[in-house]
């Protein structure tokens, strides 16, 4: 149990650290677009944090 426990941070770490850099890399490309893309990266985004947070959940 403590082991599974202590291998677990490291993962979460790095699955945020994808999911900023992916966010990154859209933003990117939406500053460079229109505002109805802007809305759908927005939309986009709290799919993301909901999805997040159920995985910090489900830890």
């Amino acid at each position: 149990m403590v082991v599974v426990e202590s291998q677990q941070p490291p993962s979460v770490f790095h699955n945020l650290s994808a999911i900023a850099r992916y966010d990154l890399y859209v933003l990117t490309l939406t500053l460079r677009s229109s505002k109805a893309e802007m809305v759908t990266f927005l939309e986009t985004k709290k799919i993301t944090l909901v999805l997040s947070q159920a995985s910090f959940n489900s830890l």
